[in-house]
């Protein structure tokens, strides 16, 4: 199974994911889904849709071989459970993908992806990563989006379509960044905080709140 990749989603991630590992010619072996969601899988995916047990008897079954998975969910906390499953097999690796026809350009500087951005994360066409930038695992980075010097992005965060942030920005472990919001230079984003839709962030954001608004303001906090 070298050089392929099997996609776990049904969703509109990972229908990018399919499309970009394809525009980058590399294989898709196949996704991994739940038995309800094979049927409508199967009207974008012409290829082998696996059950989650089809997919663990064949990690079991290739216990030798490395098997490369992109856990292609948008939601941290569903992400995060699945990856959390998926560890106690030691033949899972999880790549960074990016979903450009190639790397370069990807980072500002000398430095490679790998060594900017941490394993399982997924990288859209149109970002760019200062190489002083701190990328996490399964971290998820749409289209438009400039990481610049000092930006912290904990494990598990994703951040949205033309999100601005702005230098020695700290965001934390499974923070959810929305389209088109704006982040200041030195804010501090807690765990598991949303910024909301178009929000401005001129301040720091408490763990678990959620803020909107310009400036941003916490509506709610959980």
């Amino acid at each position: 199974m070298k050089g392929q990749y099997f996609i776990i989603g049904g969703g509109g991630t990972a229908k990018d994911v399919v499309a970009g590992l394809r525009g980058g010619d590399k294989s898709v072996a196949g996704v991994i889904v739940p038995d309800n969601e094979r049927e409508q899988v199967s009207k974008w995916f012409g290829g082998r849709i696996l059950s989650d047990d089809e997919f663990y008897k064949l990690v079991k079954d290739n216990s030798e071989e490395k098997i490369s998975v992109v856990v292609a969910i948008s939601n941290n906390d569903i992400r995060k459970k699945i990856v959390d499953n998926l560890l106690q097999f030691s033949n899972i690796v999880f790549p960074i993908v990016y979903l450009g026809n190639e790397e370069d350009g990807v980072v500002m500087g000398k430095k490679s992806l790998g060594e900017v951005v941490g394993r399982g994360s997924i990288i859209y066409p149109g970002v760019l990563i200062n190489e002083m930038a701190s990328i996490g695992e399964f971290v998820l980075i749409n289209y438009g989006v400039y990481l610049p010097h000092d930006v912290v992005v904990g494990d598990f965060s994703v951040i949205e379509i033309n999100a601005s942030i702005g230098g020695g920005v700290e965001i934390g472990k499974k923070v959810t960044v929305a389209e088109g919001s704006v982040i200041l230079p030195g804010s501090k984003i807690g765990d598991n905080a949303i910024v909301g839709l178009g929000a401005v962030v001129m301040r720091n954001v408490p763990s678990g709140a959620t803020v909107l608004g310009n400036p941003a303001k916490v509506v709610f906090k959980r």
